[in-house]
């Protein structure tokens, strides 16, 4: 097995060794960096903006802002499932959302917000260590893919917010 598993990883792509496991999305969006900061630091109205076919599963109880707020979401995507704690981790006003997805497995989200001409600028990066090969072609060319999708959709949502 090992012997299989050592040939495997010899016959590794470059490209498939240098692919980073971040997902990013970007827009400009109608709406003040107030208003969508209001909207995604509330985390109700964060599990709101996804869409039905991306939805992960949202369990919230208690406060849903500030710091103490917190949730277990589990995300589908793919093949990949993973259940992680959630917590508001650095907030800046108008400017910047972090959403630790803690544990052995966890990742960061954030949402950085730069006002422009008529808008906002959101970047909305989570940033992931893929999977160790074999199992990073599939997060390549199924999971990130996905979840880029899922995250282009969810600035598209944005634009609700005013």
């Amino acid at each position: 097995m090992w012997a299989l598993l050592s040939a495997l990883a010899l016959a590794v792509p470059p490209a498939w060794k240098e692919a980073p496991g971040d997902v990013i999305a970007e827009a400009t969006l109608p709406g003040s960096p107030e208003a969508l900061y209001g909207a995604l630091s509330d985390l109700r109205t964060l599990a709101a903006l996804y869409p039905m076919d991306c939805t992960p599963e949202w369990e919230t109880t208690g406060a849903t802002t500030g710091p103490e707020a917190r949730t277990r979401v589990t995300w589908r995507l793919g093949l990949w499932r993973r259940t992680l704690t959630a917590v508001y981790g650095k907030m800046v006003p108008g400017r910047l959302v972090q959403l630790d997805h803690q544990g052995n497995k966890g990742f960061v989200t954030q949402w950085v917000l730069d006002a422009v001409d008529g808008g906002t600028h959101v970047t909305r990066g989570t940033y992931i260590a893929p999977p160790p090969w074999p199992f990073k072609r599939t997060y390549v060319f199924h999971v990130q893919p996905a979840w880029a999708d899922c995250q282009a959709r969810v600035l598209q949502a944005l634009t609700r917010v005013r």
